[in-house]
């Protein structure tokens, strides 16, 4: 009897003590919005920074906050979380033909990269502070590389976009491990959203893969093959490499803020440490260590089936065998 009544406590006090959550998130987001409308953010003015999940989005992002006056605009396509209304059916990985124009998405999309349309979620990072003083909008994507030809297409952006690309494989290991913990090979079914034709044109070659390793690989290579291959891609949209910006931090990261046009912050704080995303904590100081972690988890004859799944979706920068992106200066690496 007695312990009816305490969970029965305990449900009402955890019941009111969401209700008040809700009311002082509410609060929170309310305020923003109204400090947001006075600042009329510009959506062709702020940095873009889009990767895969477990791409490296968020240690990269902390780099570029080090920028003054900038502002944090956390992940507004995550489908629960976001910012994005459901009837848009936009789904998990958004793809609009760079050709669309259709006007809610673009209204949509200027919105979201000027916050005018935000969330608890999206403004975790964000402090009132930042929000009063800064100027500097930066959007971090793990859900937007297929709508960089879209964005670029309407938009005029100041600072080009950033395409963030890691290694393939550990990538895949790491959303394997963080978001399907345990789980089992099961029928790859296309997602319920617009414009999935191109999982449907390959969903039986996806279903075809023997591991769960070797679908996400096929999965990533079909979300990323035609942004790595795209025409623009280094034209309209800066292309960076998680392994070079590791290895070379000092260097490359200048260099990225070069692209951008942007002056190196003076502080720019430690390189080499793990990200607020690290939930694993199985970063490696090292970058030798970090980079090339994976290579102990792959047996050989996994490897030789991914490299038949680069061939199948054209990856020809990245392979199975090496650590670094297959470009000049980096082929003979290990």
């Amino acid at each position: 009897m007695r312990k009816e009544i305490s969970e029965k406590i305990i449900h009402r006090l955890k019941k009111t003590l969401n209700y008040w959550r809700r009311q002082r998130d509410g609060i929170i987001v309310s305020i923003f919005k109204k400090i947001i409308k006075i600042k009329n953010f510009q959506a062709e003015q702020g940095i873009i920074i889009s990767s895969e999940p477990r791409g490296g989005s968020t240690w990269l992002m902390e780099i570029f906050a080090k920028i003054p006056g900038t502002i944090i605009n956390w992940e507004p396509l995550h489908t629960e979380n976001g910012v994005v209304p459901k009837k848009f059916r936009w789904g998990r990985m958004p793809d609009i033909p760079e050709n669309d124009n259709t006007e809610e998405y673009i209204q949509l999309m200027s919105d979201i990269l000027s916050m005018r349309k935000i969330s608890t979620w999206t403004i975790r990072f964000c402090s009132f502070r930042s929000l009063v003083k800064g100027n500097l909008v930066i959007t971090k994507f793990v859900r937007a590389n297929r709508l960089l030809p879209w964005m670029t297409n309407h938009f005029n952006f100041r600072y080009k976009p950033i395409y963030l690309l890691r290694h393939p494989i550990p990538v895949c290991i790491s959303q394997i491990k963080n978001f399907q913990p345990g789980a089992r090979l099961q029928p790859f079914q296309a997602p319920d959203c617009i414009n999935n034709d191109v999982y449907k044109k390959h969903l039986a070659y996806l279903n075809s893969m023997e591991t769960l390793l070797q679908r996400q690989v096929a999965i990533w290579c079909l979300r990323n093959s035609g942004i790595i291959n795209h025409p623009n891609a280094g034209k309209k949209w800066v292309v960076a490499y998680y392994e070079d910006l590791v290895s070379n931090p000092e260097n490359e990261i200048s260099e990225l803020f070069g692209q951008l046009n942007l002056d190196t912050p003076k502080k720019l704080g430690q390189f080499r440490k793990a990200s607020k995303s690290n939930y694993l904590n199985d970063f490696k100081k090292e970058p030798e260590a970090q980079l090339s972690k994976w290579k102990k988890e792959v047996a050989e004859e996994e490897l030789a089936k991914i490299q038949a799944i680069f061939d199948y979706f054209g990856i020809k920068i990245y392979s199975p065998y090496k650590v670094y992106p297959l470009k000049i200066g980096h082929a003979n690496l290990n």
